[in-house]
């Protein structure tokens, strides 16, 4: 190109491969994907396993299983309960509602409101805990999150609790049980 040539589409020519990788279709995510994403982000895998570890330290304590197998479950990971909780949530959700509910509980506020739940869900479980109150959501944001709340995807997973009601679907109690097997010998 002769060094007459405006600069513009001199640049245009040198970047034409870049921008052609910009114009090729993004990867859409699946239902899966999403559903996965947002089992990590509201961490009901975790939810799940604390129950399921609460469970067997109740039994120790009341001395219907050993201590060595609370200690066991203690152990437990929770990632084996992931796959089987996203596959509950992408049959009970639209591809549309988990891109909501991703893009709600990925924000910095929807994170303080999975801490804040997690923190009354273990609280509720745990007698005598003793933490602090979680710190109040302005008008704004409780706005945002009621706003959450009445939308398809936060009437399922909140008002019709498709989050608690996980626990009965097959696929993950198979998983806590076999964990619980694991740990307690029959």
């Amino acid at each position: 190109m002769p060094p007459s040539t405006p600069l513009l589409p001199r640049l245009l020519l040198l970047l034409a491969p870049a921008l052609t990788v910009l114009a090729l279709p993004v990867h859409a995510a699946s239902a899966l994907e999403l559903a996965t994403e947002l089992t990590t982000l509201t961490e009901l895998d975790r939810a799940a396993l604390f129950g399921a570890r609460l469970a067997v330290e109740q039994g120790a304590r009341l001395g219907y299983i050993g201590q060595a197998a609370a200690s066991c479950m203690a152990g437990k990971p929770h990632e084996p309960l992931t796959a089987p909780i996203a596959r509950y949530l992408a049959a009970q959700l639209t591809k549309k509602e988990l891109q909501a509910a991703v893009g709600f509980y990925g924000s910095e506020l929807g994170r303080r409101l999975v801490q804040q739940e997690n923190q009354a869900f273990v609280d509720g479980l745990t007698p005598g805990s003793q933490t602090p109150p979680p710190t109040p959501f302005s008008k704004a944001e409780q706005a945002q999150v009621d706003a959450f709340t009445r939308s398809p995807a936060g009437r399922k997973l909140i008002t019709r609790s498709v989050m608690r009601n996980a626990g009965r679907d097959p696929a993950i109690a198979k998983v806590v049980m076999r964990m619980h097997d694991d740990c307690v010998p029959r």
